[in-house]
């Protein structure tokens, strides 16, 4: 009975296994359409569709290619001589269901297209990125209405086609590189990506469609991950001084994704204190940027430390534990002028006070004669 009851729980934890590593696989890049629906064209029947993204510090420079699989190769000889269209269809509005009966221009704002064709004896391929409607600058603050065509040489959008090509087929997939082309607007999370659904005709007439329901939407074939920022260089300024000191702390914020902190703060004798950004019109925080805080201190030692937070990680500390010494400060050197006090004060006015007494009593006494 034992046995039996290891031997099911064995089975559960199966189960579980594969069900989870297929929700990773359906939102890590791709979306699989194994259903051979194509008619027999084995070359038209989509069994994947990826968006695959190599991920940089800015959305700008992700790295995008658009890839269709399909069951067999186009084959393409003097006995095959039927002609093989593939497009791969885009949208940035994040349209909730994508339109594959009229492949709307008003749902999708590009398109990338190849074609196969047998001419003169010869496998032709011809391929292209097309923007339908608009297509969105660099920085996502505008977009640029019309219809554009994507040249690869000068990675820029113009008004005609460049006869360029920008797709190709490999093996039993066919690719487009828009890198620079098309982007996401935002980080991942932020509600901006890209969606794809892909068609495959042959003789011009229509023989799959891959998803054949929903996006294949803007995932890396690996989790996207956030990178924990860094702090730097953190130091007090001057090293020691008096209690009318001014002493400035500071340390460098570092972000690879260019997130912004949440807060940098320094912990000085145990107590925080929020530091400012040196440079207000610096939002660069992949090369970094320079937090200060300035306090006066009482005598005697001191310790500091730094806390940052991005907002996606765990405070990060400088230093990783414990904290730095310093400054020393000691009470400010007094001048000759500055040092009499109460006490000196007194010892130089009983002369002048014994003066004016001893001319009081004798005048008195003079007076009464």
């Amino acid at each position: 009975m034992r046995g039996k009851k290891l031997v099911f729980g064995l089975i559960i934890q199966l189960i579980i296994t594969f069900s989870l590593f297929s929700l990773n696989f359906s939102q890590a890049g791709y979306l699989t359409d194994p259903t051979g629906d194509a008619g027999g064209i084995n070359a038209c029947d989509i069994t994947q569709v990826d968006i695959l993204v190599s991920y940089n510090s800015l959305p700008v420079d992700d790295d995008i290619t658009l890839k269709i699989t399909l069951l067999e190769a186009p084959l393409m000889d003097v006995s095959h001589t039927i002609r093989y269209d593939y497009n791969f269809r885009l949208d940035t509005n994040l349209s909730s269901v994508p339109d594959t009966t009229t492949w709307s221009s008003e749902v999708f704002e590009y398109v990338a297209h190849l074609d196969c064709r047998w001419v003169s004896d010869t496998w032709l391929n011809t391929s292209y990125l097309l923007a339908n409607r608009y297509y969105l600058t660099s920085d996502g603050s505008a977009k640029v209405m019309g219809t554009y065509y994507w040249n690869p040489n000068t990675d820029t959008w113009q008004a005609s086609n460049p006869d360029l090509e920008v797709g190709e087929v490999i093996g039993n997939t066919v690719q487009w590189d828009v890198t620079s082309a098309i982007f996401r607007e935002q980080p991942l999370g932020t509600g901006y990506v890209i969606q794809g659904v892909a068609g495959a005709w042959y003789g011009f007439a229509l023989k799959d469609i891959g998803p054949n329901t929903g996006w294949c939407d803007e995932f890396d074939n690996t989790p996207y991950t956030e990178n924990a920022p860094e702090l730097s260089n953190g130091k007090v300024t001057p090293l020691n001084g008096t209690t009318i000191t001014n002493f400035v702390y500071s340390v460098v914020y570092t972000d690879a994704d260019n997130d912004a902190p949440l807060f940098v703060k320094v912990n000085i004798d145990d107590y925080e204190y929020s530091m400012n950004k040196n440079d207000t019109n610096d939002n660069n925080y992949i090369d970094g940027c320079v937090y200060t805080y300035s306090k006066y201190l009482a005598a005697g030692n001191h310790t500091y430390s730094f806390i940052g937070n991005d907002g996606e990680f765990q405070d990060v500390l400088l230093p990783s534990s414990g904290n730095y010494t310093g400054p020393y400060v000691l009470e400010p050197e007094t001048s000759p002028t500055q040092s009499i006090g109460f006490a000196n004060l007194i010892w130089f006015a009983i002369p002048f006070v014994s003066v004016i007494m001893i001319t009081f009593v004798v005048f008195r006494k003079t007076k009464k004669r």
